[in-house]
């Protein structure tokens, strides 16, 4: 009896340090992608600035929060405001010479 005692009172030790263990890795792979989420978007704010506002649908902007709310310098939030279509650049596919069967995009 008191071998199967000890089974169980490692079996269920060791389930739970795997579950902690889980926990863990769980929470720092949270706090990772959040991190990237933010590094995104700065990328996205920086980007934006750089361009000074088009017509069209890329003119419409969402606005975001980052991070919890905290900041350095007070409890406000840093806002940011993302293009909503930033699939690509402005200049991007856009045609410098004529070639042959192709048409010139200005």
């Amino acid at each position: 009896m008191p071998i199967i005692n000890i089974l169980f009172w490692a079996t269920l030790a060791l389930a739970s340090l795997v579950l902690w263990k889980l926990y863990v890795y769980m929470e720092a792979a949270e706090a990772e992608a959040e991190r990237q989420y933010e590094l995104l978007l700065m990328k996205e704010h920086m980007c934006g600035m750089q361009r000074n506002g088009t017509s069209g649908s890329n003119s419409r902007s969402t606005t975001y929060y980052a991070g919890s709310g905290r900041s350095v310098n007070g409890n406000q939030r840093q806002q940011y405001r993302i293009p909503a279509n930033r699939t690509q650049s402005p200049t991007k596919h856009r045609q410098t010479k004529h070639r042959r069967g192709h048409r010139i995009v200005a």
